[in-house]
């Protein structure tokens, strides 16, 4: 009884947070478009950098960033720690997860002298997300969709230090949040530019991809 209890309890906050959402006025940070193609059409985890980068006044190209990401093969490999591939190859290349691009800006901001730090923010919940945005005005770098569908696995796979093999994504995609209300959040995609995605879409999308984030502060 006290589960079905706590069960309800969660489905009628789910319900007043949207209701919620819904009534926010329409705001966004106006993030700067910066696109993968054509020079890195596997980079979107770069271009995603960039744009928070260059929101926080550091002028950097996609080149620059490239240097810094940490790369493997598709052997003893890990996108937890680098980048599978190579991002300048639209066949070889394929994708990291949060580390190792919070590792490259850090690497980048040390190296320069620039007092910002990139932070890892994998697990944040959706309301800590919106706060981010939001109240903060922070824009928020997400994995997620290239098609805004389900995460689908791709028949190419990488093989990790245990030697077991994991098949790849073939529609991960990494973009940034730049803004919500009305019942939609703003996006800047690294391929289609500025989108709005329904709420329950993004959200939905954002759990799959495992809560990936990251954050310039």
């Amino acid at each position: 009884m006290r589960k079905l209890w706590n069960l309800i309890k969660l489905i009628c906050l789910a319900i007043i947070i949207a209701f919620l959402f819904y009534l926010i006025p329409d705001k966004s940070l106006n993030v700067g478009e910066k696109y993968q193609n054509p020079d890195f059409p596997n980079g979107c985890e770069i271009t995603a950098l960039q744009m928070l980068m260059n929101y926080n006044n550091i002028n950097i190209s996609k080149d620059i960033i490239n240097d810094y990401l940490p790369k493997s093969g598709f052997s003893n490999a890990d996108p937890e720690l680098a980048y599978i591939g190579n991002p300048r190859s639209s066949s070889d290349g394929f994708y990291c997860y949060a580390g190792p691009i919070v590792q490259a800006a850090n690497s980048y901001f040390k190296d320069n002298g620039i007092d910002k730090q990139a932070r890892d923010k994998t697990g944040m919940n959706i309301l800590l997300l919106f706060h981010r945005v939001a109240v903060e005005k922070q824009p928020v770098a997400v994995w997620f969709t290239t098609d805004y569908k389900s995460p689908e696995e791709s028949m190419v796979s990488y093989t990790d230090k245990n030697g077991n093999k994991n098949k790849l994504y073939k529609n991960l995609h990494c973009v940034v949040v730049e803004g919500m209300g009305l019942g939609k959040v703003k996006i800047v995609d690294p391929i289609k530019g500025k989108q709005s995605l329904y709420f329950w879409q993004f959200i939905k999308i954002y759990y799959q991809m495992g809560q990936r984030a990251i954050i310039i502060k």
